[in-house]
């Protein structure tokens, strides 16, 4: 049996030093009516390869379809709270909303990469926070 795994995607606009988040609705069965990232599961059609993984992920949750030249990988790690192997990478890009059309969630915002590390500031998922963080630290984004 294969191990579980996810990819999810760190979009960053490095002008505006912002990131942007998905509100997770009430019926999602992993951290319901919180933000997080955008991303998801791996499925059959990807073959094992979490870059298809979020190619695929993001053109179902936001109807744009990136290329593998768009992605970058920024680190993986199990994570155990989920028992499932999560791949996280980085897109960086000044998406607006006109470009986005959400198919799963309660919605989307550009968030400052600041307001989104204070838990204090925003209701964001664990793995979210921690992995912004890692993001931060290892790309030295200062503002």
């Amino acid at each position: 049996m294969s191990q579980k795994s996810c990819s999810t995607a760190i979009f960053f606009n490095p002008a505006t030093k912002q990131v942007l988040l998905h509100k997770r609705d009430v019926f999602a069965p992993v951290s319901p009516n919180i933000w997080a990232l955008f991303g998801g599961g791996s499925e059959i059609e990807d073959q094992g390869d979490p870059v298809k993984t979020l190619i695929r992920e993001m053109n179902e949750e936001v109807g744009i379809l990136f290329s593998a030249s768009e992605i970058v990988a920024l680190y993986d790690y199990f994570d155990q709270e989920n028992n499932a192997h999560r791949f996280v990478f980085y897109i960086e890009t000044d998406l607006d909303g006109r470009q986005i059309v959400l198919t799963e969630g309660a919605g989307y915002a550009w968030v400052d990469l600041a307001e989104a590390l204070d838990s204090h500031k925003i209701n964001i998922v664990e793995q979210t926070q921690t992995d912004l963080q890692y993001f931060v630290e290892t790309k030295k984004i200062s503002w």
